[in-house]
Formats: structure tokens, sequence, C-alpha cells
């Protein structure tokens, strides 16, 4: 009899915790084997290829949007998930470690979770290599609409990379950076092609990134123009940065 009360007092949590309110803890429990299940708030994340595929060997890191404190990265698994535990809720820029740089990109400060939303799904960008090459203060190559693609750009300090954005039909876009660097800054012009009269200017995002929405309200062919400048190089010594960059449809 005793031992029965036993089993339904140490049950009682986890009874509690199925039925309570989602913000309800979980308690530690101690099995015959002597494990300890983890407590607290459960957070979690899962990590995607463009294509849809898992990206597996990665790391998740949560860090507080408030503080800017990081916590511990958690290895993912073979479906591109991880999940950890926190003693208090908090928003959280939800991030992935230890990806290849030159392959992938994501937009660092774009998956936040809350406490209302501790489940953060992010699809990783490929990077389109060599599609940005150029010589300084020089139009790239017209760029076509190109889904679920990041582009790398090199720039030293106050130099400009020009972009020709090419489309047809009616669709709004964003075209903004995704560097992490505080301390780097830039900015983004739509430009007159011939004489470089600035159109519009983007909105300067977290950390120094940039954002410029803009649209094409025809269904005839158009040619958008950028300036894309690096006003702050993070690096002292003076070396050139490089940061990626897309095109998103809205």
């Amino acid at each position: 009899m005793k031992k029965s009360l036993l089993g339904l007092l140490m049950a009682a949590p986890l009874m509690l915790a199925a039925c309570g309110g989602g913000n309800t803890p979980v308690e530690p429990v101690s099995s015959e084997e002597g494990s300890v299940a983890p407590s607290g708030y459960k957070y979690t994340a899962t990590f995607k290829e463009n294509s849809g595929f898992a990206l597996t060997g990665v790391k998740a890191q949560w860090c507080d949007t408030t503080s800017g404190i990081c916590k511990t990265p958690v290895e993912v698994n073979d479906k591109g998930y991880a999940e950890a535990y926190f003693e208090e809720l908090s928003n959280y820029y939800v991030h992935v470690v230890g990806y290849n740089t030159a392959e992938w990109a994501f937009n660092p400060y774009a998956h936040i979770a809350t406490p209302e939303n501790r489940d953060v799904e992010i699809k990783m960008t490929y990077v389109a290599l060599g599609d940005v090459e150029h010589t300084a203060n020089t139009y790239m190559t017209c760029l076509q609409t190109i889904s679920d693609v990041a582009y790398n750009i090199t720039l030293s300090q106050d130099e400009s990379f020009y972009l020709v954005f090419n489309n047809t039909g009616e669709q709004s876009y964003s075209i903004e950076s995704w560097q992490s660097d505080a301390n780097a800054a830039m900015k983004v012009e739509q430009i007159n092609g011939y004489d470089e009269t600035v159109i519009g200017e983007g909105v300067e995002a977290e950390n120094g990134n940039f954002k410029y929405e803009f649209s094409h309200n025809t269904t005839d062919r158009v040619s958008s123009y950028f300036k894309i400048t690096l006003t702050n190089n993070p690096y002292r010594s003076g070396k050139p940065y490089t940061f990626p960059f897309s095109i998103v449809e809205k």
C-alpha cells in the first residue's frame, strides 16, 4: 500500500503537467535506472535546407534578446531537430552554429522563440557562389528572380556594390542583408541606373543589417537598380568584409 501511494505521488507532477497550461515547467523524474528527465521550459528548433531536407551536422543555439546571453549550443539529430530546457521563460533569437557559411546563409534575427511560441523552424538559404564577383563600383551581371538563394558580397570601407534586378510580373520584394556583426554598418539605395539618382533608401534592421522593400506593379519586364555600400567595416585591420544578402519575395 505504501509503495502504491508513493508511485501516485511521483506521478502527480506528470499528470498536472500534461493537463495544465503550456507554461508549466517539466518536473524532473527519476526512473528505476536512476536517469533524470530534463527540467524547465522546453524550447525546440528544426533546421532545413531550402529544398526541404533536414540540415544535419550543426548545432542550435538560443540567445536571450534582452541580455544577449547565449546558451550552450545543442547538436541537432538526423531530422535537423534540437531541444533545450530553460528555467525561465524569455524571448530568444535562434541561431544555427557550425554550418558552412560558404554554402548556406540565414537571417540571424528573423527567428525568435517566444514564451507563447517556443518551437522555431529555420530554413537555410543556399549561397550562390561566384555570382557576385565584381570590380569596385561596377555593376554586376543582371540578376533574375531565383528562389531561395543568397549571395555573398565582399566590400572594403565605403566601397559600393551595384546590383541590377530583372523581373516580370506584379510582385513585392525585400532586398536585405543577413550579417551578424553589430559593429558593421551598410546601406542600400535604389537608384536610377543612368545617373545614380537615389529613388529610395533601405531602413536599418537589427545589428546594422539593411532592408529595403520594393514592388513591380506591371506585367512588363522591369529592371531595378541598387547600390549597396559598406559604411563601417568592422575589421580594424581594414581587410574586406563579407556578408550575405538575398532578395525575398513578400
